[in-house]
């Protein structure tokens, strides 16, 4: 009789202890993936700015890193994406 009531007891914290610690992982690996996926969440939300096309050679990408590498000096460039006419050009940092 005691052994059941000992069993039932420590099942009862098991499973209590189990929601708990399952609510703390959900949440944790919720905000990391919230984090690690911010730039594409920001993407929906965060319009890119619409350029005015122009009749213009298209700009290089050596010059598009060092346009950027002028306001971001500090930064290490990791590549340049162009996209259609009328979308202006990315410089991607690290």
């Amino acid at each position: 009789m005691k052994n059941r009531k000992l069993k039932a007891a420590i099942l009862k914290i098991h499973e209590i202890l189990g929601l708990i610690t399952g609510l703390v992982v959900f949440v944790v690996a919720l905000t990391g993936a919230l984090w690690a996926f911010q730039d594409e969440i920001q993407s929906v939300y965060v319009p890119d700015p619409i350029v005015d096309v122009r009749n213009l050679p298209v700009l290089e990408p050596s010059r598009a890193r060092d346009l950027a590498q002028t306001v971001f000096p500090d930064k290490h460039i990791h590549g340049t994406l162009y996209r259609e006419p009328g979308r202006s050009v990315k410089v991607i940092f690290y």
